[in-house]
């Protein structure tokens, strides 16, 4: 059973004014029954029946040209999602987690991010240049629950940074790009306390036929 809310409203520019700003912002509820999780397995993660879970949250969204030739975005997301079991599962004990936060699920994370547009940078016709930068921050939060004060089952906060490029040439047929992932190489942990790759470089050439 799902009992859901959404209320969205949407501040619009776009094709109507030289900024083409966009403003979003999103509320959101939703109480689930039985509500399918992901979690960590023995050997691998699984899918399980968690029970009961209550969540409400809202989404902000901003973007737009700031000049002509610079584009800029940011988002974030605030959800609080709790464990609304009154029972431990096939128990008749009461549930000690019941209205803790869930585990596993970030409850604060923003992105925001910039990018340069310039046609013919370089001299020459038929060529677009793009650099951008993004940030993506991830707020503290629980891989498990903690039953005392004692234990910290923490994912740390996580501020990351990417930089890129995509250089077209002949018209938009053929496509140079390349990307750093986490510029810094800052030390990463999945949503079940595993560690993430670090920095890591790649780059791309594509050709289009018409």
């Amino acid at each position: 059973r799902n009992v859901s809310l959404n209320l969205g409203l949407l501040y619009n520019r776009m094709g109507m004014a030289s900024d083409n700003l966009q403003l979003e912002v999103n509320f959101f509820y939703m109480h689930l029954r039985p509500m399918i999780r992901y979690v960590k397995g023995f050997v691998e993660a699984q899918y399980q029946n968690f029970g009961e879970m209550r969540t409400f949250g809202v989404e902000l969204d901003a973007k737009g040209d700031l000049t002509p030739w610079l584009y800029g975005y940011a988002n974030a997301t605030f959800q609080d999602l709790r464990d609304m079991r009154k029972l431990d599962p096939n128990s008749s004990i009461e549930n000690p987690t019941k209205g803790m936060r869930m585990p596993n699920i970030p409850y604060l994370m923003g992105n925001a991010g910039l990018e340069y547009h310039k046609a013919n940078l370089f001299g020459g016709k038929g060529q677009n240049t793009r650099l951008f930068a993004d940030m993506s921050f991830i707020e503290e939060y629980y891989y498990d629950f903690e039953m005392t004060l004692l234990e910290k089952r923490r994912i740390p906060r996580s501020v990351t940074f990417d930089l890129g490029f995509e250089q077209s040439f002949l018209h938009n047929r053929l496509f140079v790009s390349g990307k750093i992932k986490n510029l810094t190489d800052a030390n990463l942990l999945t949503e079940f306390n595993r560690p993430l790759p670090g920095r890591s470089l790649g780059m791309k050439i594509r050709y289009i036929f018409n």
